[in-house]
């Protein structure tokens, strides 16, 4: 039988937590073992020794199947290979394996193959006598610990596109293109795609985040008689210093979590502020009784200042949207290669940002529910969030009525990383005999459900520990269709930069700076 594993040229702390979020499994190559048996595909990531590489090729020419990254070149050659400074990469071919991914923000050098191929070359296939290779002319290391952010549009209907201060790389399509490129090299070899399932239930995480920024008793009651209602066990990251002399009103919800968004609502590139902003929110929250397991930097500002303030408290996560969103959980690694607390990725939009757009309340709805409905596409987790002073009440409403209906998994963001914890502890082996059409799993640590594909449309959930036949599966997620934005759409979002950095000025100029 073979092993379904994903072999590594040189395994990093960075490329860990990249594959950890993909939920395959992986580990360094062995060189002096026998690679076709032991490996379903390898991921050169650096040049290997010549010797190392001679076995990588007869790997290839057997019939194994090799990713190429830029710095890991076995079959392209340098002449084969442009490199280029790439901003935006639209992906004009909406009928391949990608075609869930729209566009690419990279604002880097990146490599295309001459002669093209999908996303006009960053990715290219080749058949080599009985295998295969990919090259991806993407740095993932780098660019997803990335930690530039700029402001860009999201898509609504082209002349209300709400914008937001994000994460500069678009780090969900750069995971989601390892993940399909994987799938694909599989597929081509008549080998299933096994990997952890990204939700403890069949159906997608819901959590909804409140960051609860200068709001008072009235607007605050408010909304939590709203998630009591529909059973939302909501996340609420308390702005301390708005709320200090009534604290304790907290401590009397049900089935909601406290977390931290810091005493001040501000942001600074000083250790000494940030670190006393963290500590005094905390103690004033302890107090009260209240522990906060997570924290979220106000703006939503993810520095390397508060990377290294982090190092200091016992947080299980945060949630920065200018270091990633949407998505899935990701441990952020510094550059002393140190992990992070987990970073739980939210959608960035919320009411505010399309009331700035003067979009009416009555078509809010509108917009979130084109967002769940592409995730849903995806079976992809559900992560909205809002402010107690934003209109919208009547939108949360319809989105926490559309969440029940669909029977999503409701979960706090302290539950949402418990089990991501799990999923990253837990250990699988898979088999998979070509012959009898038959895959054997096993789970060790904890179990966790996996997700199995054979095609890219579709797949089903199983658990480990048992056989299953190819023939005997039945899909249990289909794929479905989303609405992206098309060519003239994304650049149209891409156009206008000077209103976005009047936007950004702005709204610099207005932030709290501690």
């Amino acid at each position: 039988m073979k092993r379904l594993c994903v072999g590594i040229v040189h395994l990093t702390q960075r490329l860990r937590s990249i594959l950890d979020q993909t939920g395959i499994w992986y580990e360094q190559i062995d060189p002096e073992s026998n690679l076709l048996k032991s490996y379903s595909v390898i991921i050169s990531n650096e040049q290997a020794a010549p010797l190392i590489k001679g076995r990588l090729m007869e790997y290839i020419r057997s019939g194994g199947a090799v990713i190429e990254f830029p710095n890991g070149h076995l079959y392209y050659e340098r002449d084969s290979v442009v490199s280029k400074k790439t901003n935006t990469a639209i992906n004009e071919d909406r009928n391949s394996f990608l075609s869930h991914i729209p566009y690419l923000d990279l604002h880097c050098p990146v490599e295309f193959h001459s002669k093209g191929g999908l996303l006009n070359g960053l990715v290219h296939f080749d058949s080599i006598y009985d295998g295969y290779s990919c090259l991806v002319g993407l740095d993932f290391e780098e660019l997803i610990h990335d930690t530039h952010y700029t402001r860009k549009r999201f898509f609504y209907n082209g002349k209300n596109d709400p914008d937001e201060i994000v994460s500069r790389v678009s780090k969900y399509e750069l995971t989601e293109i390892l993940i399909a490129v994987l799938k694909e090299l599989h597929f081509l070899q008549d080998l299933p795609f096994i990997k952890k399932s990204d939700t403890p239930e069949e159906k997608p995480v819901f959590c909804f985040r409140i960051d609860s920024d200068y709001g008072d008793k009235e607007s605050v009651e408010r909304l939590y008689q709203l998630c009591n209602k529909y059973k939302i066990p909501a996340t609420w990251f308390l702005h301390v210093e708005a709320h200090e002399n009534w604290l304790s009103v907290f401590s009397t919800f049900s089935d909601q979590e406290i977390a931290l968004h810091g005493y001040e609502h501000g942001t600074s590139t000083s250790y000494e502020t940030v670190f006393h902003n963290i500590e005094k929110g905390l103690q004033l929250l302890k107090f009260e009784n209240l522990n906060p397991p997570g924290f979220c930097a106000p703006y939503g500002i993810w520095n390397n200042t508060l990377s290294d303030v982090l190092k200091k408290f016992a947080f299980r996560y945060t949630s920065e949207f200018t270091f990633c969103h949407d998505g899935l959980p990701i441990v952020p690694v510094n550059e002393e290669d140190e992990p992070l607390p987990l970073q739980i990725p939210i959608h960035p939009i919320c009411t505010g940002s399309l009331s700035r757009k003067r979009v009416p309340e009555s078509e809010m709805f509108n917009y979130f529910n084109r967002v769940m409905q592409n995730k849903f596409a995806r079976n992809e987790p559900v992560i909205f969030y809002h402010h107690p002073l934003q209109p919208g009440l009547e939108v949360l409403e319809e989105i926490f009525k559309t969440v029940n209906e669909k029977g999503l998994t409701k979960m706090t963001f302290n539950d949402f990383t418990s089990f991501w914890k799990r999923r990253n502890g837990a250990h699988f082996e898979a088999f998979y005999d070509s012959e009898k059409q038959e895959l054997k799993t096993n789970c060790f640590h904890y179990s966790i459900p996996l997700f199995v594909s054979y095609d890219h449309k579709s797949g089903y959930f199983t658990q480990s520990g048992v056989r299953l036949k190819k023939l005997e599966s039945n899909e249990t997620f289909t794929f479905g269709e989303q609405r992206l934005p098309d060519k003239e759409e994304i650049e149209i979002m891409h156009s206008d930069s000077f209103s976005l950095l009047k936007t950004s000025l702005l709204d610099w100029k207005n932030r709290n700076h501690l």
